[in-house]
């Protein structure tokens, strides 16, 4: 419990530098996205509360999802993003799953030991280079992103 509290103690402050990054960027008039598991604790903290009015001064803010299973991995684990960019920039993201079939659990070990959860917690390429062709989109390089994925 003890290495519980000082974990939640760690992250907190460290998204406080986060939150002043955040205003950092918003100050001159830059874009943020943030993501976390839709169900997360992190949506509700203040810090996060505190992000969304310093990015709303600048520029328009809004959440969308995107499934793990659309970009790769085989678990129904849905991200959360929010952001400040405009649609346009992240409309290739929007993607939700479009599977009849059950996916499994993300939870508990895989057959060699390792933690499911945890694993699914690292981004495939295919989200990388989504989140990289955002910001090309947003600042006019879209076709750069297309020449180092080819």
């Amino acid at each position: 419990m003890i290495k519980l509290v000082k974990e939640r103690a760690r992250q907190t402050a460290l998204m406080s530098k986060v939150t002043v990054l955040c205003a950092l960027v918003m100050s001159y008039g830059g874009h943020i996205m943030i993501e976390n598991p839709t169900h997360s604790k992190f949506w509700r903290q203040d810090f996060m509360r505190e992000i969304t009015s310093i990015a709303q001064l600048k520029h328009p803010t809004r959440t969308f999802l995107l499934n793990r299973c659309r970009v790769g991995g085989i678990h129904f684990k849905q991200y959360k993003f929010f952001t400040t960019l405009p649609p346009a920039t992240t409309d290739h993201m929007e993607l939700e799953c479009d599977h009849t079939f059950r996916h499994p659990p993300c939870l508990g070990r895989d057959s060699n030991g390792a933690s499911v959860t945890k694993a699914s917690g690292v981004y495939t390429k295919s989200m990388v280079m989504m989140i990289a062709s955002a910001i090309a989109k947003n600042s006019g390089h879209a076709d750069v992103v297309k020449t180092i994925s080819n």
